[in-house]
């Protein structure tokens, strides 16, 4: 994905996977104008709670590695 700019001000990024799967470990955003860094990384695996389809999606029903967190993803 190409670089994305948006208008000064808050926004909500979606991310809507229609077709395949793909692996999203982290984002990196910055700021064209005024640089302004994230404190820290995002990482995919910081998901809320929100559930199946909300917060998160997966096509298995288990933590195959349990590395980081101790549900079922």
């Amino acid at each position: 994905m190409e670089d994305i700019q948006l208008p000064k001000g808050e926004h909500t990024l979606k991310i809507e996977i229609v077709e395949g799967e793909y692996d999203i470990a982290k984002f990196h955003f910055r700021s064209f104008d005024i640089h302004k860094p994230i404190p820290g990384t995002i990482e995919a695996e910081d998901y809320n709670l929100g559930g199946e389809g909300v917060a998160y999606h997966v096509h298995s029903d288990s933590n195959t590695d349990g590395e980081f967190r101790n549900d079922a993803i």
